[in-house]
C-alpha cells in the first residue's frame, strides 16, 4: 500500500515539474516574440527579418541564421573563431532577450555554458532558415 502511495506521489511530482517546465518555455517564447514586435514597424530590412522569423515559428520550425563572423559583436568577447560564418539557433526557447533594433539583431545565447550578448547587423545575416533545412 505504501509503495502505491509513493508511486502516485512521484507521478504527481513529475507532472508538476513537467507543467512548470512548459510554463517557463512558454514565458521565454512570449518574451522573445514580444521583443521582435518593434521590427514590424521598423525599416524594410527589419520587417523582412520579422516576417521570415515569424513564418518559421508559425510552421513550428526552429529559426536559424547564418552570419558573417567579422560583423558579429559578442559581450563579453569570445575567442577568435576560425570560421568566416556562424550559425545561430534563434528558436524562442533557445535564446533570451531577442529583439531587433537599429537594423541589428540582439539576443543572449549560451556559448560553452556562459551567457553571451550577441549583436548581428541584419545586413550581415546571409540566411534565415529552419533547423530542418540547415
Amino acid at each position: 500500500m505504501i509503495e502505491y502511495i509513493l508511486l502516485v506521489l512521484l507521478l504527481l511530482i513529475l507532472l508538476v515539474i513537467t507543467q512548470f517546465n512548459r510554463m517557463m518555455q512558454w514565458s521565454l517564447k512570449k518574451q522573445n516574440l514580444q521583443g521582435l514586435q518593434a521590427a514590424q514597424h521598423g525599416s524594410e530590412l527589419e520587417q523582412r527579418f520579422y516576417q521570415g522569423y515569424m513564418q518559421q515559428v508559425a510552421l513550428g520550425h526552429e529559426p536559424r541564421i547564418k552570419a558573417v563572423v567579422a560583423a558579429i559583436e559578442f559581450t563579453p568577447p569570445i575567442e577568435a573563431v576560425d570560421q568566416t560564418h556562424l550559425k545561430f539557433n534563434l528558436s524562442p526557447t533557445a535564446i533570451n532577450h531577442l529583439q531587433v533594433a537599429q537594423e541589428r539583431l540582439l539576443f543572449t545565447g549560451k556559448f560553452g555554458g556562459t551567457a553571451i550578448q550577441v549583436s548581428v547587423p541584419l545586413n550581415q545575416v546571409e540566411l534565415l532558415t529552419a533547423a530542418q533545412e540547415a
